[in-house]
């Protein structure tokens, strides 16, 4: 731990909460007592689970381009406000930002997969940018993200899961590829905002898709705008 508040973090991996979320101190740090800014070594090849869980006063991480993981709830109910995520990272864990304070973040095209409630209760998250590179977006992955207006599903995600956008209250557009064959359970339940669904297939592939119980549950939009017309929404 530095004079300015800042921690710098060497070495291998960092699982289990070894630094922030134990009883143990690291340098005289704990997850109560540590602020401001993180500075992760390149040495440092993965942010395991529960990493930095629980640490409310952390506000901005520097991620170097030898972490190719970011793991299960690794910044978990974090504070954090900014976070830039290298193109070397190749998975976003479960419950990975959880609860932070997070208001927009880019995730670079080398990702493929982002976990279950990997950005669930970012209240205010107003923006993301999903790469075509992912292909699977988790269970409510964006539950409760109240700030979201928009979002494009990348053209590689065949199924929208349980819960995915559930409660983005003001969500108010959202753009579908033609990829998704699926759209599970309350996967749109209560985007109470969402006027507008986009579809980038045609009315036959949407009637071909499998749709889940209440997918669209409080949706106020009454039809779906796909490439060749317009789908009524029951």
């Amino acid at each position: 731990l530095v004079a300015d508040g800042t921690l710098v973090v060497t070495d291998g991996v960092l699982t289990s909460g070894f630094y922030m979320n134990s009883d143990e101190d690291y340098g005289n740090t704990s997850a109560e007592t540590l602020s401001g800014n993180l500075l992760i070594d390149n040495t440092v090849t993965s942010l395991g689970e529960s990493a930095f869980d629980s640490c409310p006063n952390l506000n901005h991480v520097a991620i170097p381009d030898s972490v190719t993981e970011i793991g299960d709830y690794a910044f978990c109910n974090c504070y954090l406000t900014e976070i830039i995520i290298p193109d070397s990272v190749t998975s976003i864990g479960e419950s990975a930002f959880e609860g932070t304070r997070l208001t927009s973040i880019d995730i670079p095209d080398s990702v493929t997969e982002i976990g279950d409630s990997a950005f669930y209760n970012c209240f205010d998250l107003t923006e993301i940018i999903i790469p075509d590179s992912v292909t699977s977006i988790g269970e409510g992955a964006f539950s409760n993200c109240y700030s979201l207006t928009s979002i494009t599903i990348p053209n590689n995600v065949t199924s929208i899961n349980f819960s995915t956008f559930s409660t983005c209250k003001n969500l108010i557009e959202i753009i579908i590829p033609d990829s998704v064959t699926t759209i599970n359970k309350s996967a749109f339940y209560e985007c109470t905002n969402l006027s507008t669904i986009n579809f980038s297939g045609t009315t036959s592939q949407w009637a071909a898709i499998t749709f889940g119980d209440i997918w669209n549950y409080n949706v106020p939009a009454t039809e779906v705008i796909c490439s060749d017309g317009t789908v009524a929404l029951s």
